[in-house]
């Protein structure tokens, strides 16, 4: 079975490097957040939920939230982070931002692909029902097709 995301919310167990960022799109606690690609202000009032490919612009994984906000807002938000509320994870298992769409913000144990994807590995599964997340220090890409 492949990680679902949880359907009451995420929590987060515990975040690392506190960072207050400005929203310019809702997000949820737990959620990945990140830039366009054509944007790369890290601290700048660009920060939304994260897609790994969205109509012509990838966005590239930074934090984590670590509460809900709405478009501009400052929230909390940390640069890894240890989640957990998921079902069915793969323990070992690398995450990605989720690829389809309505999925920004959330991971999956599916590597995404196409054009203008974003396919860095931004964390691992260490439980079925928790991850660990670290977007700004993540490993190296993936695939040449990784921004």
């Amino acid at each position: 079975m492949a990680l679902t995301e949880p359907t009451a919310g995420r929590t987060i167990e515990f975040g690392v490097n506190k960072i207050p960022v400005a929203l310019i799109r809702a997000c949820k606690a737990g959620d990945v957040l990140g830039v366009a690609s054509d944007n790369f202000d890290y601290l700048g009032p660009a920060y939304s939920a994260a897609n790994a490919h969205a109509t012509g612009i990838a966005y590239v994984a930074r934090l984590v939230a670590g509460e809900d906000g709405a478009a501009g807002d400052t929230i909390i938000a940390y640069t890894a982070a240890t989640t957990s509320g998921y079902t069915s994870g793969a323990v070992g298992a690398k995450i990605y931002m989720a690829q389809t769409s309505g999925t920004a913000g959330q991971i999956s144990e599916t590597l995404p692909t196409g054009t203008l994807s974003c396919a860095d590995v931004i964390g691992m599964t260490v439980a079925t029902n928790r991850v660990v997340l670290s977007p700004f220090h993540r490993p190296p890409m993936d695939s040449a097709t990784a921004v």
